[in-house]
């Protein structure tokens, strides 16, 4: 009678268990997963799509390379990036957000220029050099691209630049383009197919008209000197503003002993004002400087005038930084050296 009970109660088991599905699904009434994969389009950022229209551009308009000069920077990269945001470059060509740190490349010198190929063309930078017979040849690769523009720094010399770009087209054809700026205008020098894309309105105020010089019309543009009395003592101010934008500034005993050197851009405002922008400081009595740590930007904001029956340059102090301690609102008169 156990047994009997037993195998009753196993086979009542089974039959619930089967009743309840537990003997396995029918992979034919499987509900199938609601749950679907899908893959996010990649997009292109502002930059990348202003990059592409820019190249296919200059291949639709026959240009093999685009260079454009950005100013004279001995800085580093970053406070040369910023100072490029300041200006509103990258807003005017935002494709130059697409090169990176990584795609600055200096050798001596401190011109500023962006160099970005042309849909289908390869470029390589080389560092190069001329010898005393002005041979030129190759020191170095410093990189090969085709899709990705590069920062370059170079040219210590106006007549003998230091950078080569050596472009390479779809069919195999080759040209050399040395970035440089022109003896004549102080503008990019122009070369077949190279498309100049500088910001000439951005970059300074001594460019104007879409790159046409206005060196004719700034009369501040050379070498000077001039002598100023402070506290009783006769001092010498040298000062040099070229056409392609750069500053230095200094001053000292006669032509001894300079006290303070400052190197750095100037940036022609309306009215007749100019705004110098330089780094640099106190020196030591051997002309180096005396010490790292006392060394400061200084930002001046000047009016000038030229005349041109004396050759006489006057500069006054209107806002910021001053030529000299104490000086503010003062009046410094220079001669051509």
């Amino acid at each position: 009678m156990k047994k009997f009970m037993v195998i009753a109660m196993v086979l009542l088991s089974l039959l619930l268990l089967a009743s309840c599905g537990g003997g396995g699904e029918d992979p034919t009434t499987t509900v199938p997963s609601t749950k679907e994969t899908t893959t996010e389009p990649v997009t292109e950022s502002e930059s990348e799509k202003a990059l592409a229209e820019f190249r296919k551009y200059m291949k639709d308009e026959n240009y093999i390379c685009g260079v454009a000069y950005l100013g004279y920077y001995p800085e580093d990269i970053g406070m040369i990036i910023e100072d490029l945001q300041y200006k509103g470059i990258y807003e005017k060509h935002s494709f130059l957000e697409e090169i990176r740190r990584k795609d600055f490349y200096a050798v001596e010198g401190s011109e500023f220029y962006a160099v970005v190929p042309a849909e289908g063309v390869k470029i390589a930078l080389n560092e190069y050099t001329f010898d005393e017979d002005a041979n030129g040849s190759v020191v170095r690769n410093l990189a090969e691209t085709s899709e990705t523009p590069a920062f370059i720094r170079c040219n210590i010399s106006d007549i003998m630049p230091n950078i080569q770009v050596v472009i390479t087209t779809d069919d195999g054809k080759t040209q050399e383009y040395y970035p440089s700026l022109s003896l004549e205008n102080g503008t990019l020098s122009k070369a077949q197919q190279i498309y100049d894309f500088t910001p000439y309105d951005l970059i300074g105020g001594h460019f104007e008209n879409n790159g046409e010089s206005t060196e004719g019309q700034l009369g501040f543009i050379g070498s000077w000197w001039g002598e100023y009395t402070l506290n009783d003592e006769l001092l010498t101010l040298t000062m040099e503003l070229t056409s392609d934008g750069m500053a230095t500034y200094g001053y000292g005993y006669g032509n001894s002993e300079i006290l303070e050197y400052f190197e750095g851009s100037w940036y022609y405002e309306p009215e007749d004002k100019v705004n110098l922008i330089m780094y640099g400081g106190p020196q030591s009595s051997e002309g180096s400087e005396a010490d790292s740590t006392e060394q400061y930007e200084t930002d001046i904001m000047l009016s000038w005038s030229y005349d041109e029956n004396d050759g006489t340059l006057t500069l006054t102090h209107l806002s910021g930084g001053v030529l000299l301690y104490g000086t503010e609102g003062e009046s410094f008169t220079f001669e051509k050296m």
